[in-house]
């Protein structure tokens, strides 16, 4: 029962921080698919040519969105949940003007992650 407490006031806060970066309307989905993929998918390394795995743990658009939320706004034009050439541009960019990260191939790993996640203004 508090699970799903949790579970419905978290889609509540994650459907008002999708609904502010204008995502609402690319893919359908119920709102406890939506927050479970924004607290699971976090970890998970993803890169050029990749898809969200399921309708359950979408990481490649949880990366979306955070790159969106940054300022990558052509990050969804690869489609929802696909990490296409916009994506990898946007992460390669990313990783160039942070040179801690120590790489610049468009791989979303541990540093490129820590470095996104810090910097995004919204806390999914």
């Amino acid at each position: 029962m508090q699970t799903n407490i949790i579970r419905r006031s978290a889609a509540v806060v994650t459907l008002s921080c999708v609904g502010t970066l204008g995502l609402a309307g690319h893919q359908p989905a119920e709102a406890s698919d939506i927050c479970y993929t924004f607290t699971s998918a976090h970890a998970i390394e993803v890169k050029y040519g990749d898809r969200d795995s399921s309708a359950e743990v979408r990481e490649v658009s949880w990366w979306q969105c955070h790159l969106k939320a940054i300022g990558y706004d052509d990050v969804f034009d690869d489609g929802h949940g696909v990490f296409g050439k916009e994506t990898h541009k946007a992460v390669v960019n990313w990783q160039r003007k942070h040179p801690s990260i120590k790489r610049t191939d468009g791989l979303i790993e541990a540093r490129t992650m820590n470095s996104i996640r810090a910097a995004c203004p919204i806390d999914f």
